[in-house]
């Protein structure tokens, strides 16, 4: 009799043994899944975002997971549970011997993701940063900007006043190769008919040597800057205009000097540099003209030529050195011209 309840005791043992190991292996294929099933929502939130452009097997899945997936997802869940349950043995003996080929396939399917997500990221912001053409270069955008030029040119130059303006015509030297102070002016004609006189004859020239080039607002600007201080020969023999000729705007702003008639290049002094330097960054788009207006006149004086350029004559910018270009004793363009918020 108590050889039979030990033998007795004993099968309840192994039985009680057997259902433990069946509740914990559950348990876990039941964690396994659910990690799964997570991991599925993630990566269909991430491919979600964007819309279905690549090809091979990323497209493939993306399609299953978007028309089918929600539909089956219980059936295979219960499915896999009920396998994992009555076969746990042999999916544990099958992982084991053949863990490297899981492995390996796990990790290609990694890099496929990845890579699935890097392409359709790129093509996400080439779809919201489009990119921006500009209109052709002609003699009516010039005018239509050169409220700016005065404005750049005051700060660049400053402001003086003069008997016959009010206001001087802020380093507008020149009407069609004579002073301006000589040109024909009439006793009616007003400082902004004066202005309009000079941006025509500016215009004119700077449209016939930009035939065919398309400049944003910042390049028309920089470029009539460049041209009057160079002069209307020195402008059009310059490097600086050959270079966008040939090459385009990107870049063209390191080739920005000052000639003579002939085309030779002068030698720079410390001004020079320095004004050049503001040309060339509202061409490159680091110094905004609008924000010119309210800084004061001379300021970027104070910058040492050395900070500007590199040992290569490289211009270059920094956030200190745009704020510094607030700071400064001399009237803003916006004062000395007594323009209006």
């Amino acid at each position: 009799m108590n050889k039979q309840n030990k033998i007795q005791s004993l099968g309840n043992g192994r039985y009680a043994i057997t259902v433990v190991v069946n509740l914990v292996l559950i348990a876990k294929a039941l964690a396994l899944v659910a990690i799964a099933f997570v991991g599925y929502l993630l990566v269909k939130a991430v491919l979600w975002l964007a819309p279905i452009v690549w090809q091979g097997i990323i497209s493939a899945a993306s399609f299953v997971a978007t028309n089918i997936w929600w539909f089956i997802s219980p059936i295979i869940l219960i499915l896999l549970v009920l396998l994992l349950i009555k076969y746990h043995e042999a999916i544990k003996n099958f992982i084991i011997k053949n863990k490297r080929i899981l492995l390996v396939i796990v990790a290609i399917s990694m890099v496929a993701l990845l890579a699935g997500m890097i392409v359709r990221s790129c093509d996400r912001d080439k779809v919201q940063q489009p990119q921006v053409v500009q209109p052709q270069t002609t003699a009516e955008r010039i005018i239509e900007n050169f409220d700016y030029v005065v404005t750049t040119r005051a700060y660049l130059d400053g402001v003086q006043a003069t008997p016959r303006f009010g206001r001087s015509l802020v380093g507008l030297k020149f009407v069609d190769g004579s002073p301006a102070k000589n040109h024909q002016w009439s006793e009616e004609t007003t400082y902004e008919e004066a202005i309009l006189v000079i941006a025509q004859d500016w215009s004119s020239l700077i449209e016939e040597m930009t035939e065919g080039l398309s400049l944003s607002d910042e390049e028309l600007i920089a470029i009539t800057l460049f041209a009057m201080r160079n002069g209307k020969a020195g402008f059009e023999n310059s490097k600086f205009l050959e270079e966008l000729r040939l090459n385009g705007t990107h870049g063209a702003s390191r080739h920005m000097s000052l000639h003579y008639k002939t085309g030779k290049e002068r030698k720079l002094g410390d001004e020079a540099k320095q004004y050049l330097w503001i040309i060339k960054n509202i061409w490159d788009g680091n110094i905004s003209y609008e924000d010119l207006l309210d800084a004061p006149s001379f300021s970027y004086k104070n910058i040492p030529v050395e900070s500007m350029y590199d040992g290569e004559g490289m211009h270059l910018f920094s956030e200190e050195m745009y704020k510094s270009l607030f700071n400064g004793d001399y009237p803003t363009p916006r004062e000395a011209l007594h323009l209006s918020e």
